[in-house]
């Protein structure tokens, strides 16, 4: 499968620990992920990230991840999903055309609707 980060949102930050990590997650935007294997990877990362912020700052709460594959990952204030800090919007990718050649790609047809990146 081939997966497009098509937008990461990232909510006001509560303190530091907050903006360090949506400092690091904002430049996946637009970020395309080639295969299962990348997508695993890059949960590992984030959770390595989060892992050392956490260890950065002990006495605030912790923040943890939550997945789901085929449209999202969410970085929580413990656990609470009411309290997100990061979110980032996943879609599958069914196929890319390109009619050139080292040309970037800056538009997707998404569920029949343009995204540009």
């Amino acid at each position: 499968m081939i997966y497009l980060i098509h937008e990461v949102e990232t909510l006001a930050p509560i303190n530091n620990k907050a903006k360090d990590i949506c400092k690091f997650c904002r430049d996946y935007k637009g970020c395309l992920l080639t295969s299962d294997k990348d997508f695993d990877d890059l949960i590992k990362t984030i959770k390595s990230v989060v892992r050392h912020v956490n260890g950065l700052y002990p006495k605030t709460k912790p923040f943890t991840i939550t997945t789901n594959r085929m449209s999202s990952i969410h970085v929580v204030v413990n656990g609470n999903s009411d309290q997100q800090v990061v979110r980032f919007y996943i879609t599958t990718v069914i196929g890319v055309y390109n009619d050139s050649i080292n040309k970037k790609i800056s538009h997707f047809v998404i569920n029949g609707k343009e995204v540009q990146l």
